[in-house]
């Protein structure tokens, strides 16, 4: 199935979203709609449809990224609804957002989770070291952290 990732807000698939984030998803359980609507309105918003959502394709993933656009990136809401996992979404929908032009040059990107044993990180679909990621939980003693740095120019020094 050919997967489409879009950052076009047209066709997110804003009850399906909710919905999923509001019961399903550990982390905004309970959400209230107001919120997830400012939520999406301000933010980078990624989907994964299973094909061309202008010709019918649903969507079977998403990822959103709250940003300054020149020096931070957090990563988060990111989902693939079960009957499409195991099929690269996850994939796409990164190399989408760390491809996105308004955010080529950002210093530092944030994805937070409660636990970094999840099957997306064991089998490695999910940002690892070796791919730039590092773990920040030291600064973020409740949750693990990855902090992926080195995507702009350099830093001044302190």
């Amino acid at each position: 199935m050919p997967y489409v990732v879009s950052s076009d807000t047209t066709h997110v698939d804003r009850d399906l979203v909710y919905r999923f984030l509001r019961d399903e998803a550990y982390w905004s359980l309970g959400l209230p709609r107001d919120v997830f609507d400012r939520g999406l309105e301000h933010s980078l918003c990624f989907s994964a449809f299973d094909g061309d959502p202008a010709r019918g394709g649903r969507q079977a993933g998403f990822a959103r990224v709250v940003t300054d656009r020149a020096t931070f990136a957090w990563l988060c809401d990111v989902f693939v609804l079960p009957a499409h996992r195991g099929r690269g979404v996850s994939k796409r929908l990164l190399d989408a957002v760390m491809a996105h032009p308004d955010l080529e040059r950002v210093r530092n990107f944030l994805l937070a989770t409660r636990t970094s044993s999840t099957s997306a990180t064991a089998s490695r679909r999910s940002p690892s070291p070796r791919a730039g990621w590092r773990s920040a939980a030291a600064t973020v003693p409740s949750r693990e952290s990855l902090v992926r740095r080195g995507r702009g120019p350099a830093a001044p020094a302190d």
